[in-house]
């Protein structure tokens, strides 16, 4: 039950976390209206859905924490997928990652739950089953508050390193901003005032280049979090679907 509990407690971070972090990139970053970024996330829960009966057979043939184990390889290789994030993504690539996300989860969620039950008496059943649900809901909450820090911290970091190259001798800077000023100066725009939105546009430019750096340092710590909760899983899970 204490290693459900503790699974339990990192897949609610890392659910919780990914449905936070997602919306909020695509919204950001790339420009998405709330509507569109939650369409972005339809195809994700189709799949868990069409997958949760599969997911309550399996453990009927396979060692849950073999189970739980492949699941959090596939939710871990997901989010490291979301480690290629690029500029130009596009709603195709957002919608299949989180796809890619939520194929492990009925195979999480439902072994999990058989599992932590296995050993226990059958009058602490219940009280079982309050845990495993506020282990969830505290690692969500675990896994927002994680998500808000990292991106905080780790923006600031990747702002302070992206400016180091963004100085007035630097030839490339001095090329971008003459190419820049001489665009805004087509739009119309006198010397002076294009001088200063383009030097404007160059300082946006490095912001959303630091969040969007952030936000991959994001998807990496979740994955990271899912390898590690692979190895507990395999280390101290003992259960047997035969048991439950």
């Amino acid at each position: 039950f204490g290693a459900c509990f503790l699974a339990m407690l990192g897949i609610g971070a890392i659910l919780f976390g990914t449905t936070q972090v997602m919306p909020a990139l695509v919204q950001s970053n790339f420009g998405y209206t709330a509507t569109l970024a939650g369409l972005m996330l339809l195809p994700g829960g189709l799949a868990m859905a069409f997958l949760m009966p599969a997911a309550g057979q399996i453990t009927n043939y396979v060692q849950q924490k073999f189970v739980i184990a492949a699941a959090l390889l596939v939710l871990s290789l997901a989010l490291w997928h979301m480690t290629n994030l690029a500029p130009e993504a596009n709603f195709q690539y957002f919608a299949w990652s989180r796809v890619y996300q939520m194929l492990a989860m009925p195979f999480l969620f439902i072994p999990i739950i058989a599992a932590s039950y296995v050993g226990l008496p059958p009058q602490k059943t219940d009280q079982a089953a309050s845990l495993i649900n506020v282990a969830r809901n505290t690692g969500g909450s675990i896994g927002i508050s994680l998500y808000d820090t990292l991106l905080a911290r780790h923006e600031q970091i990747h702002q302070s390193r992206l400016v180091e190259q963004v100085y007035p001798s630097s030839i490339e800077y001095q090329n971008t901003l003459s190419e820049l000023t001489a665009y805004f100066v087509q739009r119309g725009s006198t010397d002076l005032d294009a001088h200063q939105q383009a030097i404007a546009f160059i300082e946006r430019q490095v912001s959303s280049q630091a969040m969007l750096l952030s936000y991959i340092d994001v998807f990496a710590t979740f994955g990271t979090i899912a390898i590690v909760l692979t190895a507990i899983v395999l280390i101290l899970l003992r259960g047997n679907a035969k048991e439950t």
